[in-house]
């Protein structure tokens, strides 16, 4: 499943060793003010994570969309999970990918989402070696010198490779960052697009085939780029005494389609929510039958 392998493998970086950041240098800002490019021509900026507890109370019902603030913020596995999706398009209204947004509450302490591993709550459980589907090996500071892969003392960085439907073979170098901000928590992650074509860990996607056996055929690698996004948990402790053991949980990702990928079908964007209600109805009960 496309969505979960990625967020799985994501889980692996993002979870795996926790980093912090602040200010201008942050991957948080990078993707908010300079964005993530799809294409030549198009690139997209992701919104700045929303701070709840500067919002009214007829502004939280707004976040929460046609629920409503009350039945969003229920303590149950079913409580609604408000989704966005849209499609991303260069200036000819070609589609070049997907912009994905959803928001949900969970009734946890944010320090305890925090110290558990929250991305693979939500979309299963990490890959046990190198060999198995969404792998991830981690980088070493001096493979990622050579390689000419951007280091910095506050970002994990690792190789993934993730199949999509059985359809698409992704690989890449992606980064990962967590920063503290107010009453919360971002985890922010990229696509590494800036290594040179022909590289081993240049981002790439290769189609995958059946041959008259049966057998998987990987076919020939084309360049890759356009993939981030964040996490960002927040506590609901300051918003009523209700919700002082819950949090707001947002993600926000940018996802570049090529076109030779499902010949511009809806098949990928068809398949996000329910695979997006699942994810959280499934952590949810974990953390119900944890407590």
């Amino acid at each position: 499943m496309m969505y979960r392998n990625i967020c799985l493998t994501l889980s692996m970086i993002l979870t795996s060793t926790f980093v912090t950041a602040r200010g201008e240098d942050s991957m948080l800002t990078e993707l908010t003010l300079h964005g993530i490019a799809m294409t030549d021509s198009v690139v997209l900026k992701l919104a700045p994570p929303t701070l709840i507890g500067s919002l009214s109370r007829s502004e939280r019902d707004d976040l929460a969309g046609n629920f409503g603030w009350d039945r969003f913020s229920k303590d149950s596995v079913v409580a609604p999970i408000w989704i966005d999706l849209d499609y991303i398009q260069d200036e000819g209204g070609k589609r070049v990918g997907h912009s994905i947004h959803f928001r949900f509450v969970v009734h946890e302490r944010l320090d305890r989402l925090r110290d558990r591993n929250i991305m693979t709550s939500l979309f299963g459980s990490p890959a046990s070696d190198a060999s198995d589907t969404g792998a991830f090996v981690e980088l070493t500071p001096t493979e990622m010198a050579t390689h000419g892969i951007p280091t910095s003392a506050n970002t994990y960085s690792g190789f993934a490779a993730v199949p999509l439907m059985n359809r698409v073979l992704l690989r890449g170098v992606i980064a990962g960052q967590t920063i503290d901000i107010d009453q919360g928590v971002v985890l922010t992650w990229r696509l590494v697009d800036s290594i040179e074509p022909g590289d081993e860990y240049a981002a790439r996607w290769s189609p995958l085939t059946r041959d008259s056996l049966g057998n998987q055929v990987e076919g020939e690698p084309q360049p890759y780029r356009g993939a981030g996004g964040y996490l960002h948990l927040q506590s609901l402790e300051s918003i009523e005494d209700s919700l002082n053991s819950a949090c707001l949980v947002e993600a926000k990702i940018l996802l570049h389609e090529p076109q030779l990928w499902f010949g511009s079908s809806n098949f990928l964007r068809s398949k996000f929510p329910l695979m997006i209600q699942e994810a959280v109805r499934k952590m949810r009960r974990t953390l119900a039958a944890e407590s």
